[in-house]
């Protein structure tokens, strides 16, 4: 058949629409030769070429047939493998009910009918029954039987052979055992009953009779849970199989419709080409097409090397960039994946803590940061996601200490997931600074008004203790005079206390703080003052327990002396509403008073030591609330209108965790 193609070819040349030179030449210009072209070419006989798919069964539908020999194998397959489980099924039932039928035989010839109706009318006392139970269990045990039990038409146990004496009132669930009227009618009835547990026993239950009357049902039952589970893996095998028929039948129509349709387009699309070729041969048109398609596959090849090769640069240059970005920052940048290793750790990080940059990229965090609170924060936000901030610690780079302010954040995906922590360091070791020398110059200034303070206190307590002094002097001993006197020092002394607790700085023992246990703490001993002077108290927690992390001593201090301004603003009696929730990472305090009030223009002197409004006043109760709070780094806000009353607010951070 090829010569004779060959042949075609050479008589025909003249009627080509080129010379057969030109197929030679351009036949050996693409690598392939003119043999190789009439090989591809389709014959039929007498020497006339004819088209593809023109004779013979094609692609698509030895595909489609393949596949439905192959459903029709898989499918002969289990419909001869059902009906082989579905026989054994069977078999093993009947040769189970078989060897049930031959113990029977053997039990019932051992029982005497005698003594069995001896045993129903009551005669012979305990003689009949203790032959029969002996002859049962006796035939029970050679049969090898689960058990053997004799009933009454009232489902009573007469005998059985796994109780030892006279079962006497024992009866059956009827529920348990199927209906036995055939068995009473002389039929033999075999059914499953289930056990304790997992077991299934298959009874038979057939009847005891002289030949006229059925005097009782003989049940006897074998242990059928070993037939029973390999039945039931017959048949969930049987399922598992009828499933996988149904998955191989929906892979092969997906595989069908997967594989046909684009030889289907390929094969549309080729006859619409080969008729827009002009009588192109076959072989000559596919060579070219692959030619030019393997030309466009090189040439978006190129394309995409010079894309991605723009795109790697660019890339470069911007992780270049933002290395230049952090190398330059004045504060500290860590960051870590979701593994623990440092992803990023700049300049002003390592030397804030004193550590070598080089080396500590890729490593885990837990051997590179030694700081504990470090380690701690990184590990909050990667685990939990908890995020912190404004966090203060103290580092030691040689003989300098320095104070860093630690935030930590959380790295997140486009779907939310956790994919790394940074942490930002600022040094704020001069600020701190700046802020201790403020403070200095402020406590100064304040020391130079409570001298005056102070100094005006001391001169009329003296006095008064002067003055009592020559009382006594002159008049003798009085009691009265005594007790003013001591009244005046002890005064005096709490002056002086004061003074210390505002002067002293504050050392503040954290620990976790209920500010509604402690507020009701101090109002306890104030509740026979505030009823005599006819004050109500209303408080309200907006939360079962607000805790907060702070100084439980100097808190219950602070919170004492902001209650008593509030009930010595109210002689004459009033209302004190105290008032607590949760906004945020801000645990929020109001205590309101109905009182007198305070002038607008001495608000701002309320934190000043020794201003008081209060007759007798000290001044210094506001003064060293506001130190407190200030030192757990929270704020006091004073609102208030003459006639009307006074509003406390007192705003503490409240950190994360700490409520649970």
């Amino acid at each position: 058949m090829p010569g004779r193609c060959n042949k075609r070819i050479r008589l025909r040349h003249e009627q080509m629409p080129f010379p057969v030179e030109d197929i030679r030449q351009k036949a050996g210009h693409r690598g392939v030769h003119l043999w190789d072209l009439c090989q591809g070419l389709p014959c039929q006989e007498g020497g006339r070429m004819r088209r593809p798919g023109s004779v013979g069964i094609g692609f698509e539908a030895s595909t489609r047939l393949f596949v439905l020999l192959l459903v029709v194998f898989l499918l002969l397959v289990d419909v001869g493998l059902y009906y082989a489980l579905s026989r054994l099924e069977n078999v093993m039932v009947d040769e189970f009910d078989r060897r049930l039928l031959v113990s029977s035989v053997m039990v019932k010839e051992r029982l005497e009918i005698s003594s069995l109706r001896a045993l129903l009318q009551g005669k012979g006392g305990e003689e009949p029954a203790r032959l029969l139970r002996k002859s049962l269990r006796s035939a029970a045990l050679r049969s090898r039987l689960l058990r053997a039990t004799i009933i009454d038409k009232e489902y009573r146990v007469l005998l059985d052979s796994r109780i030892i004496e006279h079962p006497a009132t024992v009866k059956l669930v009827e529920e348990d055992f199927p209906d036995l009227d055939p068995v009473w009618s002389g039929e033999d009835l075999f059914a499953n009953v289930k056990s304790e547990g997992p077991l299934w026993t298959r009874y038979l239950f057939s009847p005891l009779s002289d030949g006229q009357k059925v005097y009782a049902v003989l049940a006897i039952g074998s242990d059928f849970s070993l037939h029973r589970r390999l039945l039931r893996m017959a048949r969930s095998y049987m399922v598992v199989r009828i499933l996988g028929m149904v998955s191989v039948v929906g892979v092969a129509l997906f595989f069908v419709v997967s594989v046909l349709r684009p030889f289907r387009r390929l094969k549309e699309t080729a006859e619409v080409i080969r008729h827009e070729a002009d009588g192109e041969e076959d072989s000559e048109f596919i060579i070219s097409t692959f030619q030019r398609v393997i030309e466009d596959l090189r040439k978006k090849e190129a394309e995409l090397g010079r894309l991605y090769a723009e795109q790697k640069s660019k890339a470069e240059s911007l992780e270049e960039y933002n290395r230049y970005i952090l190398s330059s920052m004045s504060g500290g940048v860590i960051s870590a994946d979701s593994g623990g290793s440092l992803v990023t750790f700049n300049r002003a990080a390592g030397e804030m803590l004193g550590i070598e940059t080089e080396g500590a990229v890729g490593r885990p965090y837990l051997k590179v940061l030694l700081h504990r609170t470090l380690t701690e924060m990184l590990k909050g936000a990667l685990n939990s996601g908890r995020i912190r901030k404004d966090v203060e610690i103290e580092v030691a780079r040689g003989n300098v200490q320095s104070t860093l302010r630690l935030s930590s954040s959380v790295l997140r995906g486009a779907r939310g997931e956790i994919l790394g922590a940074a942490l930002l360091l600022t040094d704020i070791t001069e600020l701190k600074r700046l802020q201790e020398n403020i403070l200095l110059k402020e406590k100064l200034a304040s020391l130079g008004e409570m001298s005056a303070g102070i100094a005006h206190q001391f001169k009329n307590s003296v006095g008064s203790i002067i003055g009592f002094a020559n009382l006594l002097k002159k008049k003798g001993s009085s009691i009265q005079t005594i007790d003013k006197i001591i009244k005046e020092s002890m005064m005096l002394n709490d002056v002086v206390e004061s003074f210390l607790s505002f002067a002293r700085p504050a050392e503040v023992n954290p620990s976790v703080v209920d500010l509604g246990a402690l507020i009701e703490e101090i109002l306890e001993p104030l509740h026979e003052e505030m009823r005599n002077r006819g004050i109500d108290r209303n408080v309200s927690f907006g939360v079962s327990s607000l805790n907060i992390v702070g100084d439980a001593v100097l808190l219950k201090q602070a919170f004492a002396n902001l209650l008593r301004n509030g009930i010595d603003a109210m002689p004459d009696g009033g209302s004190l509403s105290i008032d607590s929730v949760q906004n945020g990472q801000m645990a929020v305090v109001k205590i309101r008073d109905t009182g007198r009030g305070i002038p607008k223009e001495k608000i701002s002197q309320v934190f000043t030591p020794f201003f008081s409004l209060t007759q007798g006043g000290v001044g210094l109760g506001l003064p060293i609330a506001h130190k407190i709070i200030t030192s757990h780094r929270g704020s006091i806000e004073i609102e208030s209108e003459e006639g009307v009353g006074t509003t406390v607010t007192v705003h503490l951070p409240k950190e994360e965790g700490a409520n649970g």
